[in-house]
């Protein structure tokens, strides 16, 4: 019975000593970073807090989730592992439905039809590969971070599709 109890015992000691290991090597630095994705971020630089409202009309007619942008700040619209750049915009609004509208004190004033297209450069659109900014994120700088911003002067235009 001696010996059998020494055996439990060791491994016990065996299988705590094997937990404590992966504890250590979880807190550690194994895990993934938060800002271990790709991201596709929209940059609000007015002076006006703006509601960015993505709305895919091929699922729905009903206008899709508002997202507040206060001034001078940006808004991660959305992250992904696996598409990079333009890619993630492709993905998740590729169609010639999809719009993304700017509403200031609940009136629309900008609004972007897709799909994803190559316009002039001196046009800040939405859907135009030529408005976005894609620089490299992450502590490493492995990850993609695609930005769009939105300056005053496209307060006053109303883009249609």
């Amino acid at each position: 019975m001696d010996k059998q109890h020494k055996l439990i015992r060791r491994f016990r000691i065996l299988v705590f000593s094997l937990l404590c290991s992966l504890f250590i090597l979880a807190e550690s630095g194994c895990r993934r970073d938060d800002d271990a994705t790709n991201q596709l971020r929209i940059n609000n630089q007015t002076q006006d807090t703006l509601i960015l409202q993505v709305t895919k009309k091929y699922i729905s007619d009903t206008p899709g989730y508002q997202h507040i942008m206060p001034p001078k700040h940006h808004y991660i619209l959305t992250k992904s592992l696996h598409n990079s750049g333009l890619d993630i915009i492709q993905e998740n609004w590729g169609n010639s439905g999809d719009t993304v509208e700017i509403l200031k004190d609940g009136i629309i004033i900008i609004k972007w039809g897709g799909p994803l297209r190559i316009l002039h450069d001196t046009i800040n659109h939405f859907f135009n590969e030529n408005s976005w900014d894609i620089t490299q994120g992450g502590k490493k700088c492995k990850w993609e971070i695609v930005t769009f911003t939105i300056y005053e002067s496209d307060l006053g235009k109303i883009e249609g599709n």
